[in-house]
């Protein structure tokens, strides 16, 4: 599989039970909160939430009345987001979409956008992850805001953790991480131990490692004007050897 399709065998129902102990309630209800506050946003507000995944920040704004729409390129976890809305009964669109090329209707309909989770980057080419940036500066209204959170990447530089065991709903993970230079890149491998016996080892997860000045520089190519930069969804300065994210806002 070419590294540029990773993510397309990547985010399926493994995937969740890997990380199961990211779907917390109460975590992704701080930070969809966190997000509020720092786009500004009021209730009944647009918001588009891309990529949505299975709807772990979408479903927390739209119980608080917001108008939630999610894009996400992965069927599994868009019906599972889909499936969550009609059981809460909650007005909450979400869309099969490539993040670099949205539903032409989305122009100018949010008041606020947002990717979380380190979703930004998924690219090799920077050219693809500028038409990211790009889309959702296109999805906002003049004055509206885009936030984009990433790990920092300066952290996992030197050192790198070099192999980390840990705990998934009915499995067991390996996670090796490392830098490569040569495409300046975070590539994050796992191999899964099920406990049913099944082992997979899963296509290399590969992030581009932007800094702070990266996504600034793309911002503003997007026609953003950067309006924040912190170390995390509470607002803390951002510092580069102890921030654990890179939580950039910009305002169109």
């Amino acid at each position: 599989m070419p590294p540029q399709d990773w993510f397309e065998g990547t985010f399926d129902a493994d995937y969740l039970r890997i990380y199961a102990h990211q779907a917390d309630p109460l975590r992704a209800e701080k930070e969809a909160w966190e997000m509020v506050r720092a786009l500004d946003l009021s209730a009944g507000d647009a918001v588009l939430d891309c990529p949505c995944g299975f709807g772990r920040h979408s479903l927390v704004l739209a119980r608080a009345g917001f108008a939630i729409a999610g894009a996400d390129l992965s069927k599994a976890f868009l019906k599972l987001a889909r499936e969550a809305a009609a059981q809460d009964r909650l007005k909450a669109e979400f869309h099969e979409a490539d993040m670099r090329a949205l539903p032409a209707d989305f122009t100018g309909r949010f008041d606020g956008a947002f990717s979380a989770f380190t979703s930004f980057g998924f690219f090799d080419a920077d050219e693809d992850n500028q038409k990211v940036m790009d889309e959702l500066a296109r999805a906002v209204k003049p004055g509206g805001r885009v936030l984009i959170d990433v790990r920092n990447h300066l952290q996992l530089i030197d050192p790198v953790a070099p192999r980390v065991w840990f705990r998934g709903q009915e499995c067991v993970v390996l996670e090796e991480i490392r830098y490569e230079w040569r495409t300046d890149q975070i590539v994050n491998q796992r191999e899964v131990r099920f406990d049913d016996g099944r082992v997979r080892r899963l296509p290399a997860f590969r992030v581009r490692a932007y800094k702070p000045h990266d996504l600034l520089r793309m911002a503003a190519r997007a026609g953003l004007m950067p309006y924040d930069l912190a170390g995390g969804f509470d607002g803390q300065p951002f510092e580069p050897k102890t921030s654990p994210r890179i939580v950039m806002v910009a305002e169109k």
